[in-house]
């Protein structure tokens, strides 16, 4: 575990990526994971399909952790519950490739009041299944020795007309303390399981991608589509007003939704930030988060998050493309400078909280499996040295966390039931 320490429009790569994201939350596919670094080979005559990636390789760096996300429970937001037999979808670490990859932790998007004993949605039945399939997924998790990590999204049933909303940090906290009791078991033994085996949830990213923007509001695809604040204002929007508060300030919000994760489980490694990705964008958002990493209401604690993340889906879209991209210039080496002038130094550690390589991306651009998996290949071996690794003072990458695991998407490694050439390069990333 990692210690805790105590608008502009987007351009149209990020819209699509809205609009691709927004899919990928609502419709059946197969698990993804998280974290590892064992070593674990693959059948040689298939390993050979991994080849064309990996040619002109630079110099590996030492190893970081790797895994990817785990899509299978989002069978579960539409409030049907998936096909839990055999036949049906499983969890990653179900899967007969899993144990293959080396990886010991995957990574799951719940709705923010998964737990809560009051939630948002008047849907009933939705929230139901959901918490069964998280029940279900974190005892597949804890039967394997797996460790979760929990990024909480939208509840996309909670809307006002049109608008999919933000719950008011009261609300947020409520959901927070019933989510930390149920999962992740504060009163167990260190490295036990919670009961019924499920497995603990002690890394949490509060909100992922708080300055997201989708494509579609509350399911109606043509539309554009933001998140909404209490009171009406953007979440993503970061013309604050003077006296800012998370009432009126979509990044002051997101900033005491870290703040409250870290104090309602101290034990847990909280993740600060979890931005989006776009390699033309400011930083304007994360300019206004850092200063209200403190106690808002009459406290006068600053907060130091020990991790911070960001999605840099661009860079290695950019890999994918072959434009050589100087590592100072990518979102994560522009990221790592913006975090050491707003005061976070070598100490602190960055996430590639979810990132992917492509056979077809964003803008409709085809790549062969080959050139997807040269893409895995640059993600795991190059852009880990941006930042600290390679610029003194700066903060540095220490962990990765694909996309997807598998499914019918352009980013998987697993499709139709088969392994693809990325596969093998995860298979193999440690070699």
């Amino acid at each position: 575990m990692v210690p805790s320490s105590g608008g502009q429009t987007p351009p149209p790569l990020l819209t699509r990526l809205a609009r691709w994201r927004r899919r990928i939350l609502l419709v059946p596919v197969l698990g993804l994971a998280t974290v590892g670094v064992l070593a674990a080979g693959a059948p040689s005559a298939l390993a050979q399909s991994a080849q064309p990636a990996q040619a002109s390789r630079p110099a590996a760096p030492a190893t970081i952790p790797v895994g990817v996300q785990d899509g299978w429970i989002n069978n579960c937001d539409s409030g049907a519950a998936p096909d839990y037999s055999a036949k049906g979808s499983v969890p990653a670490p179900d899967s007969p490739y899993w144990a293959a990859l080396g990886m010991n932790t995957v990574r799951y998007s719940p709705p923010w009041d998964i737990a809560s004993p009051h939630p948002a949605t008047a849907d009933g039945q939705v929230l139901a299944v959901e918490q069964a399939c998280f029940g279900y997924w974190l005892k597949a998790l804890g039967a394997k020795g797996v460790t979760p990590e929990i990024a909480f999204k939208p509840d996309y049933n909670y809307v006002s007309g049109h608008r999919i909303m933000i719950p008011s940090l009261s609300s947020y906290e409520a959901a927070i303390r019933a989510f930390v009791a149920a999962y992740s078991c504060p009163s167990a033994p260190a490295g036990a399981l919670c009961p019924d085996g499920l497995a603990r949830v002690s890394i949490i990213a509060p909100w992922g991608e708080p300055e997201f923007q989708g494509s579609g509001q509350a399911g109606l695809d043509h539309l554009p589509q933001y998140f909404y604040l209490q009171d009406g204002r953007r979440f993503d929007a970061t013309n604050c007003p003077a006296h800012a508060s998370d009432v009126n300030c979509g990044p002051a919000l997101a900033a005491q939704m870290w703040v409250t994760v870290h104090h309602r489980c101290p034990s847990c490694t909280d993740i600060a930030g979890d931005f989006g990705s776009n390699r033309a964008k400011g930083f304007a958002y994360l300019a206004v988060y850092h200063k209200y990493l403190r106690d808002l209401h009459g406290g006068r604690t600053v907060y130091r998050p020990a991790v911070w993340a960001i999605h840099p889906y661009t860079d290695v879209i950019a890999y994918e493309r072959h434009q050589n991209v100087p590592l100072a210039d990518t979102l994560v080496g522009r990221y790592a400078q913006e975090l050491r002038r707003t005061g976070f130094g070598s100490k602190t550690q960055i996430w590639l909280d979810e990132v992917s390589s492509f056979t077809v991306d964003f803008s409709g651009r085809h790549y062969s499996r080959a050139t997807q998996a040269l893409g895995a290949y640059r993600l795991l071996h190059a852009l880990p040295r941006a930042g600290g690794a390679s610029v003194p003072g700066e903060p540095v990458v220490t962990r990765i966390y694909y996309m997807r695991f598998a499914g019918e998407t352009p980013d998987a490694l697993i499709v139709g039931g088969q392994r693809e050439p990325i596969y093998y390069t995860f298979a193999n990333r440690n070699r």
